[in-house]
């Protein structure tokens, strides 16, 4: 396999790549402008990201690629890689030092026909912006060791819009890091202010609770002020009578009492035997 040089690229240029600027000749590569058709993968600002499709730039127009997203961009030239042939395809070195991978294939079939599709994803931190017309693409072209046949790709006519079946492998949002990371410092920041806003309502409801205290505390004292005196009754103290010395009695006297005499013993009538009773006359 044999890269075709520059002075090769020039000579056979017209053949290659339509409309040809002999200018647009980098090295051993040729380089392809940003064409008009272009998808770009949607993020979570989308309104609804099921209806986006694709679109197209007028002359000049710039489109942007948000940090995290895919896009398929579509070349401004038609190529045309003879069929004893193959391409290969990559993106300019200043634009994907910007963070732009080409994530597409790498080469072009022998006899293809038509505007290139290049898949391309921004990997870096920061929005991409691309203008139609700019030089952003590479194609270089090599020769195989004989002709492809009817291995080769038999275009009836040239490539000139974008495959929309493409789209279905990457249609709907697409959650990148940088988007979440959006996600998550804009949840912070509401939680931070609804934080706040309490802090806030409550701060306020105990200034009121403070002014609602003193305004019965007012009311209490003004109530206390208002009512009618009570007439107090005077306080009579009266000494206690004075402790006396209690009054001697008179020394007590021993009065003999006479014992109480013994009781005499009472006697008792013999006790009378009954009658002999009286003989059996028959006896």
């Amino acid at each position: 396999m044999v890269f075709w040089s520059g002075p090769t690229l020039k000579a056979r240029g017209k053949s290659l790549v339509e409309p040809f600027h002999p200018d647009s000749i980098d090295g051993a590569a040729y380089t392809l402008r940003l064409g008009h058709e272009y998808y770009v993968t949607p993020n979570d600002k989308a309104s609804n990201p099921q209806t986006v499709t694709l679109a197209r730039l007028a002359s000049d127009e710039a489109l942007p690629i948000p940090p995290g997203q895919f896009a398929y961009l579509m070349t401004d030239e038609i190529v045309r890689v003879p069929t004893n042939s193959l391409a290969l395809i990559s993106i300019r070195a200043g634009v994907k030092w910007k963070g732009l991978v080409n994530v597409s294939g790498f080469h072009v079939d022998p006899g293809f026909w038509g505007r290139l599709t290049y898949a391309v994803f921004n990997a870096s931190p920061a929005t991409i912006h691309l203008r139609q017309g700019d030089p952003i693409f590479l194609i270089w072209f090599s020769d195989l060791d004989g002709d492809a046949g009817e291995y080769a790709k038999t275009p009836k006519a040239p490539i000139t819009k974008m495959d929309v079946s493409i789209l279905n492998h990457v249609a709907g949002e697409l959650h990148s890091l940088d988007g979440l990371a959006t996600k998550l410092r804009e949840t912070e920041r509401e939680l931070h202010d609804k934080i706040v806003a309490v802090e806030k309502h409550t701060h306020r409801m105990e200034i009121l609770a403070g002014m609602l205290g003193v305004a019965l505390l007012g009311v209490l004292l003004r109530w206390l002020l208002a009512a009618p005196e009570t007439p107090q009754v005077p306080m009579v103290l009266t000494q206690p009578p004075a402790i006396t010395a209690p009054t001697p009695l008179p020394p007590m006297t021993p009065q003999l009492v006479p014992s109480p005499l013994p009781d005499r013993p009472k006697q008792v009538a013999p006790l009378k035997s009954p009658p002999d009773a009286p003989a059996n006359a028959a006896g």
